[in-house]
Parts: C-alpha cells; sequence; structure tokens
C-alpha cells in the first residue's frame, strides 16, 4: 500500500503538486515582498507571458518575427486612447486592445505570411517600425512624440496580479495547442511548409489563427502594461527591448518548448537586471552580444540538454 502510494505520486502527480504550490507562493508574494520585489516579478511575469506569445508563433511555426512588439502597442495605444479620450473603464478596454490587435494581425498576414525565412523576418521589422511612424505623426489622436498621460493610478500590485494571470493563461493555451492535432499541423509547417500543403494542410489559415491568436494576448498584455506606467509614446509603446528580452527567453529556454519560455525567462531576466543596474550604459551592448552567444552556443535551448544531463547523473549512479 505504501509503495502504491509512493509510486502514485513520484510518477503522477509530483509536477502538479509543484505546480500548485509554485502559483500559491506567488500569490502571497507581494503580502511580504518589498515594492521592489513585486515590481520585478511582475515584469517578470511579462516577459515570460510575452515570450510565451512569441514562441506560439515563432516556436511553433518557424516563422521568426521580429515585429511582435507591434501588437504590445497597438494594445498600449488602445487603452490609452479609449480611456483618456472617451472615458472609457479600463477593464472594459482589454478585449478591445486584444481585438484591435488580432486586426493588426491580420493584415500582418495578408502582407506576410506568403514571404518566407529571413524576407518574413525583415518584412516584420518593417511592418513594426511602420506603425511606429504612423504614432508618431498621428498628433491628433495618438499625441505624436509627446504621448498620452493616463490617470496616475498607482496599479502596482493590480499589474502583478494581472501577469501572473497571462502567464497562466497563454502557458495554458500553449500546452494545449502543442497537444492538439492544430498544434500537430503548425509543427508540420515548421519542419516542411510544402510537404504539409502535400498532405492536404492549410498552412496560410494555420499561420493566420496563431498569429492572430498570439497577438490577441499581446494585445492584452500591452494595454495592461500601458495602465502599469500611466505613460506612453511610440518609443515606448513599440519599444524593441520587451521583445528582444522575451525571444532570447524562449531560444535559451527551448523554442517550441511550453516550459522553455518560463525557463529562459527565470534565467535570463535576472541576469539583465543585474547588468541593467551594474553597466547601465552598455546594457544594449551585452543585450545583443548576448543574443549571438545564444543563438551561436545553445540554439536548441537549455531544455535539450537535459536528457544528456540525466544520461550523466545515471552513468555515475550505475557505477556506484
Amino acid at each position: 500500500m505504501v509503495d502504491h502510494i509512493s509510486k502514485y505520486f513520484t510518477s503522477v502527480n509530483v509536477k502538479q503538486i509543484s505546480i500548485f504550490l509554485l502559483v500559491i507562493f506567488m500569490l502571497v508574494l507581494p503580502h511580504f515582498a518589498s515594492p521592489y520585489f513585486v515590481s520585478f516579478f511582475a515584469l517578470l511575469f511579462m516577459y515570460i507571458a510575452i515570450s510565451q506569445c512569441w514562441n506560439i508563433f515563432s516556436g511553433y511555426t518557424g516563422y521568426w518575427s521580429m515585429g511582435h512588439q507591434v501588437f504590445l502597442g497597438v494594445g498600449a495605444y488602445t487603452m490609452a486612447i479609449l480611456v483618456t479620450k472617451f472615458n472609457y473603464y479600463d477593464y472594459f478596454v482589454l478585449p478591445i486592445c486584444g481585438v484591435m490587435a488580432i486586426l493588426t494581425a491580420i493584415l500582418f498576414a495578408i502582407t506576410s505570411l506568403r514571404l518566407r525565412g529571413s524576407y518574413f523576418t525583415i518584412y516584420s521589422i518593417a511592418f513594426a517600425e511602420i506603425f511606429k511612424i504612423i504614432a508618431l505623426n498621428l498628433d491628433w489622436l495618438t499625441g505624436g512624440g509627446q504621448g498620452i498621460l493616463l490617470p496616475p493610478v498607482y496599479k502596482l500590485y493590480d499589474f502583478y496580479y494581472q501577469m501572473l494571470v497571462m502567464v497562466i493563461v497563454v502557458s495554458g493555451v500553449a500546452y494545449f495547442i502543442k497537444r492538439s492535432p492544430f498544434g500537430y499541423a503548425l509543427f508540420a509547417i515548421k519542419d516542411d511548409e510544402d510537404a504539409a500543403e502535400a498532405v492536404g494542410i492549410k498552412t496560410f489559415l494555420h499561420k493566420v489563427v496563431i498569429l492572430s491568436l498570439s497577438g490577441f494576448f499581446l494585445g492584452i498584455i500591452g494595454g495592461l502594461y500601458a495602465e502599469f506606467l500611466t505613460y506612453i509614446d511610440p518609443y515606448v509603446a513599440f519599444a524593441d527591448i520587451p521583445l528582444l528580452v522575451a525571444i532570447l527567453s524562449a531560444i535559451m529556454g527551448g523554442l517550441g518548448e511550453v516550459s522553455g519560455p518560463i525557463l529562459g525567462a527565470l534565467i535570463y531576466v535576472p541576469i539583465m537586471e543585474y547588468l541593467w543596474i551594474s553597466f547601465p550604459y552598455v546594457y544594449l551592448i551585452i543585450l545583443g552580444f548576448s543574443l549571438v552567444l545564444i543563438i551561436r552556443f545553445i540554439p536548441d535551448g537549455i531544455l535539450s540538454y537535459i536528457p544528456k544531463i540525466q544520461q550523466v547523473f545515471s552513468y555515475f549512479k550505475s557505477k556506484t
């Protein structure tokens, strides 16, 4: 009986129990942590959520987008404009942020998803820059370079829990997509898109759907981030740094893996926080250099080395 119970907990539920306890810990963390640590974890959750959103598109399909910040920016401006100019209630605006990001994703998909490889990547960068320039020139709507000032409400703890929820929701969606027929089709596109089309997979439709889903969640995150900052301008809304950190986290953890962005962000974001504090003038140089190193030396992510590490431990255990 004891052996049966032990086997049950070790083989089936340890992972679920660990995740449950971790979530409980994160829920109570703001009650005993300092505001700095609450802010750090809130931003860490945001990077994980952004990384997961990027991963379900680029990691699952193999289409490397370097312009996903456009969805964050569209969501941020949707929140700012509707709250400040039309007095909408902020939580009511969140679904609209997602819908506006979906419309942007559809426009992006129609104009780009016939491209492949580096052509698609270059186009994604240009697409995001176009939206930044539009925001800079639409003074009557976006405030131009002066930006938009939102109601100055202290929302650190709200933002913490909002980002925690986004991590759970987006990771859950990524998990179910990966194990669904739709997810298998996405990975078939990643492996060989021509072969996927040959067996009847509607590749363009699948790419549009997953891009729209990725954009939807990023639009909501962008809206929440604008509300947290209480100020946005084109350089904040369409900033490259959050996306770059998210991409590096996904690559470091493991592309196409649900736990990859989580593991990568848990390692990479604290390191970058330390470097930003210690070397503020060369921070961006280090960020770019780290991208080169990660792609060069661990292109398959840390998760790919876990089986090898387990084999080494098994080897030494058998010798003892």
